[in-house]
């Protein structure tokens, strides 16, 4: 009996996936009646909760382990308060980019539950507390008449932090990663992403509005290097990318020089190259992504069995508690996406890679009808940071590009990552919500 709920499970978490994503590109037609798209963003409310409590019932079923009906009963409280948080408490808010998050979280959940009863128990406490963290943060956007001023703090925080890693982090994977405080770990790069498109936002706005622009850009220009630098440093290569390609497109954004790009990639091949050198776990990882098999008792272990699985999962996956997703080293976090592939399969994996882009696309259209330049800095920086994170994320798990131990956001499991991530999706709420403002007001 189990094993025929469990094999029907993979077809209907697929329907239920595929429901949610085309309904996602529905919502992006031009000129939906207002009836149509209400309709459509509660339709994707039920789908989630229907995803998640068809999810948890396999879980509880394949186990017989009453706390993963008390983690569902307790998740499906949390959307409720987050449901009603975003929609009924504020007006003018993006509602798409709420479900977005929601599935996410709701995907993260399930697989976190699979994984790991333990890491799943603590991921749902660290998205309840960052949920209350991050619920002010629109209204403390839409507060504020000018947060651009804050240039200084944003650049100095940044810094500051980077700063506290490279003097007292400890190394993992090879890269100082993250301040330990007894059984807490903080990883502050995460934040940094956040602190550093709101310094580049701040300074290149500063830029464009002063008379003496060019040497604003300089010093910002500094500034943003010297952030990277550290990253470099402390061998983090991963967030150092991320970094580097928000200041590149946010730099060419506001010079509208095609010349920039062409220098920032010749500048991060050389750089790549010379860490190839220069870095022995850069070394490895290069070896693992050229040929894993050849080094699969070493460097290779990691990306062989995240390869395994995804070829073992196929288009329909195996089913939850079917697949052997343990093996892979660290897969709570970096290689989550192939434990999603072996178990729900390639099809869902696509579908979860289109909500993301979904994501990405909902954040460059708000950049795009911002009327300030400032809030429209944010926006494209926030949209790169998320959609090349994203990038990293599953490029390394597929063998596209070697592993940088970047997470997968919302779905990994990580405190820091989580909360800087729904910090993130809350800051942008808060300048989608002064948008509509903006438009009420002509």
């Amino acid at each position: 009996m189990v094993s025929i709920v469990t094999t029907i499970s993979r077809f209907t978490l697929l329907i239920w996936a595929g429901i949610y994503m085309l309904d996602s590109f529905g919502l992006m037609k031009r000129n939906i009646r207002p009836r149509r798209e209400n309709y459509l963003y509660y339709k994707q409310r039920i789908t989630i909760l229907i995803f998640m409590i068809n999810a948890g019932f396999v879980l509880f079923l394949n186990t017989q382990d009453i706390t993963y009906l008390i983690l569902m009963v307790c998740e499906f409280a949390f959307f409720q308060v987050l449901f009603f948080i975003y929609t009924k408490l504020y007006r003018g808010i993006e509602r798409t980019l709420v479900n977005h998050m929601a599935f996410l979280l709701c995907v993260g959940f399930v697989i976190q539950s699979r994984l790991s009863t333990k890491t799943a128990i603590r991921q749902f406490i660290i998205a309840s507390v960052s949920l209350v963290i991050t619920a002010f943060i629109p209204l403390v956007i839409r507060s504020i008449d000018d947060f651009s001023r804050f240039e200084l703090l944003y650049g100095v925080l940044g810094i500051g932090l980077l700063a506290s890693v490279f003097v007292l982090g400890s190394t993992e994977y090879g890269a100082k990663l993250s301040l330990n405080f007894g059984v807490v770990s903080i990883q502050p790069t995460e934040f940094v992403k956040l602190l550093f498109v709101l310094f580049l936002a701040s300074g290149l706005y500063e830029a464009s509005q002063s008379n003496n622009s060019e040497r604003i850009f300089r010093i910002v220009l500094i500034v943003a290097l010297i952030h990277i630098g550290i990253l470099v440093l402390c061998k983090d290569l991963g967030s150092a990318s991320i970094l580097f390609v928000v200041l590149l497109i946010m730099t060419y954004y506001y010079k509208r020089d095609i010349r920039i790009l062409l220098v920032g990639f010749l500048s991060v091949s050389a750089f790549l190259v010379l860490s190839y050198f220069v870095f022995s776990h850069v070394h490895s990882r290069v070896l693992a992504w050229l040929d894993p098999m050849s080094v699969i008792d070493h460097q290779g272990y990691q990306v062989a069995q995240s390869l395994f699985a995804l070829g073992t999962g196929g288009w329909f996956g195996s089913g939850l508690f079917q697949g052997m997703p343990n093996k892979i080293p660290v897969v709570t976090k970096d290689f989550v996406f192939a434990a999603i592939g072996e178990e729900f399969g390639g099809i869902f994996a696509i579908i979860l890679i289109f909500i993301y882009l979904a994501c990405i696309l909902m954040m460059m259209n708000t950049a795009m009808q911002v009327r300030d330049e400032f809030p429209r800095y944010i926006a494209i920086g926030f949209a790169v940071c998320f959609g090349f994170q994203v990038f990293l994320s599953i490029g390394g798990v597929v063998k596209f590009i070697p592993s940088t131990g970047v997470t997968m956001q919302f779905i990994s499991y990580g405190g820091s990552s989580l909360l800087s991530t729904m910090m993130m999706f809350s800051i942008f709420q808060g300048i989608t919500i002064r948008r509509s403002r903006e438009e009420e007001a002509l």
